[in-house]
């Protein structure tokens, strides 16, 4: 691999019980609050909703007490601007996802009768499987102009995962749930993995300085989606949000450990427009129309 820093983030290291403990302990305890809801038949919506809240602030506090590169966190003005993307873009996720579950629950679309044991694992399978081409294909063309829009920041924190394109957000979120209530999934499998999917996302941006050891082959970490937005293309991969298994199986998984990103962001920043300007990069896949692709 070329054009590689290998480097400390920080000058003051994470201890290492914390450094390799707090990414598992995350997902484990919000795996345990599903399984908390689904035995004492607590509202599964409210649950999860809690949860991804409720890890959102527990990363960014990590990001303060342990973060990866401490430049990386959040200036004043981002954080106005990533506050004003989260809650439209939220808004906007939420409404197509219950949108497609009213349609299907209108049309009547048959239910599998699969065993959570069995429906739960293979509902996150396909549905990162949509979520990886679509953001694959967003890397390229006319969607680079859309999709581009979140690499445009010059960091990765927790708080920019939601910094995107309004039409990102809508063929994202149809993407990852359309298949999995056509395929006749029960709505609550089709909740819990669109909860664990979106956690996930969120979880992999967060500028902490974490490392999941050998669960680094198996899952999506912040190790890897930094060098996601790598300005090196050649490193730059690492598509899915949730699991490493499609970008392994269409080799375009890149993993080394203790790999790090030069620098983050679009690799010609002259291409977008500047990324605290809200309206003007909504407005830019269809005013510039200069031929940029990633």
């Amino acid at each position: 691999m070329t054009d590689t820093t290998y480097s400390l983030p920080h000058s003051t290291p994470t201890p290492i019980l914390a450094r390799y403990l707090a990414y598992p302990a995350l997902l484990a305890a919000n795996g345990g609050l599903v399984a908390w809801a689904l035995v004492t038949d607590a509202p599964l919506d409210l649950v999860t909703l809690v949860g991804l809240l409720g890890s959102i602030a527990g990363l960014a506090a990590l990001e303060r007490v342990m973060p990866f590169r401490r430049e990386w966190n959040p200036t004043a003005r981002e954080g106005w601007r990533d506050t004003l993307y989260f809650t439209l873009n939220g808004a906007l996720d939420a409404v197509v996802k219950l949108g497609i579950a009213a349609l299907v629950g209108t049309i009547g679309i048959w239910d599998n009768g699969l065993h959570l044991a069995i429906a739960l694992p293979l509902a996150v399978l396909i549905a990162e499987f949509a979520g990886y081409w679509m953001h694959r294909f967003g890397h390229a063309g006319w969607l680079w102009k859309v999709h581009g829009v979140h690499h445009t920041p010059d960091k990765v924190n927790t708080w920019n995962n939601n910094t995107i394109h309004f039409i990102n957000t809508v063929y994202s979120a149809a993407a990852k749930t359309l298949p999995l209530a056509l395929l006749g999934f029960h709505p609550d499998v089709v909740l819990i993995a669109a909860f664990l999917i979106t956690l996930q996302s969120f979880a992999v941006h967060a500028n902490i300085d974490v490392d999941a050891g050998p669960l680094n082959y198996l899952i999506m970490t912040p190790v890897h989606h930094r060098l996601h937005h790598s300005t090196h293309v050649d490193e730059a991969q690492n598509f899915g949000s949730a699991l490493t298994l499609w970008d392994v199986i269409f080799g375009t998984f890149v993993y080394q450990p203790g790999q790090t990103p030069t620098t983050v962001g679009v690799v010609d920043p002259r291409s977008f427009p500047n990324p605290l300007h809200v309206l003007r990069n909504q407005l830019h896949p269809f005013v510039d129309q200069s031929e940029r692709a990633r």
